[in-house]
């Protein structure tokens, strides 16, 4: 029972690195991304940078999660 209640003592980077790879996976995926402001019309980004953007943010939460699983055993 102690080794659970010890395993949610910090669920944060549980959390956040989960998100991160659901996150990056939703870029990566997407068919369309722009990105513009108020005053400027929107620019497309390419697939390519999509892709990229979107791999880099699902390696990050993919970092986060295993390290988190690590410090757990």
């Amino acid at each position: 029972m102690n080794a659970k209640i010890e395993k949610l003592k910090n669920p944060a980077s549980l959390i956040g690195g989960l998100i991160l790879v659901f996150l990056g996976a939703y870029i990566a995926m997407a068919t369309q991304m722009s990105i513009g402001s108020k005053d400027k019309p929107a620019k497309e980004l390419p697939a390519t940078t999509r892709v990229t953007i979107g791999v880099i943010i699902l390696l990050i939460g993919g970092i986060i999660t295993w390290t988190h699983y690590k410090k757990q055993d």
